[in-house]
C-alpha cells in the first residue's frame, strides 16, 4: 500500500485494519452493512471523514458498483476479511467487473484458498470451471499462509 493509494475495505467492522490502512496515508472508500457498526466507525473515524482520507459507505458489498464511486480499473486495491459463506461470490463480482482493482489482499479460510490455488489436475477446485478465470486468479492472487502455532 502506497500512500495516496485508494483502498477499497470491505466490511470494516470496527475499524482495526481500517485503523492501519489509513496509517499508511491511503484513502480508504469502507463498505459496511451493519448500521451499528457504522455509527461506530463515523464516531471513531470522524477526522478522517472530516479530512475524506476515510469514505464511508453504508451498503452491502454486493451491491456495491466500483463505478458508482468513481473508482477505475486498477486503480484500487482491495482488501477485506470475508465471511466464508460469501467469499467465492465476493472473488467472482471483482474478478467478473470492468473496474477490477489492481490487487486484493483478502483474509480467507484455508479451505477456500486451497481451493482457489487448486491444480488443474485436482477436479475439486470451484475456481477451475473457466480457464479465463483462473488465469485472472493467478494474476490477482497469492496466498501466504500463517506461520503461528496454536497453544
Amino acid at each position: 500500500m502506497r500512500p495516496g493509494e485508494i483502498i477499497l475495505e470491505i466490511g470494516p467492522g470496527k475499524g482495526a485494519l481500517t485503523k492501519e490502512l489509513l496509517a499508511t496515508g491511503a484513502h480508504v472508500v469502507a463498505v459496511e452493512k451493519d448500521p451499528a457498526l457504522v455509527r461506530e466507525l463515523r464516531g471513531t473515524f470522524k477526522h478522517e471523514l472530516a479530512s475524506q482520507q476515510f469514505e464511508l459507505v453504508e451498503k452491502d458489498i454486493r451491491d456495491f458498483k466500483p463505478e458508482s464511486w468513481n473508482l477505475k480499473a486498477e486503480s484500487y486495491v482491495l482488501a477485506a476479511n470475508i465471511p466464508y459463506y460469501i467469499t467465492g461470490e465476493i472473488i467472482r463480482q471483482f474478478l467478473e467487473t470492468d473496474v477490477q482493482p489492481r490487487s486484493m489482499a483478502l483474509l480467507i479460510q484455508k479451505e477456500v484458498a486451497d481451493r482457489i490455488i487448486a491444480t488443474e489436475r485436482n477436479p475439486s477446485s470451484h475456481f477451475q470451471s473457466k480457464r479465463m478465470e483462473r488465469r485472472k486468479l493467478s494474476q490477482k492472487f497469492r496466498v501466504v499462509t500463517s506461520r503461528h502455532r496454536r497453544m
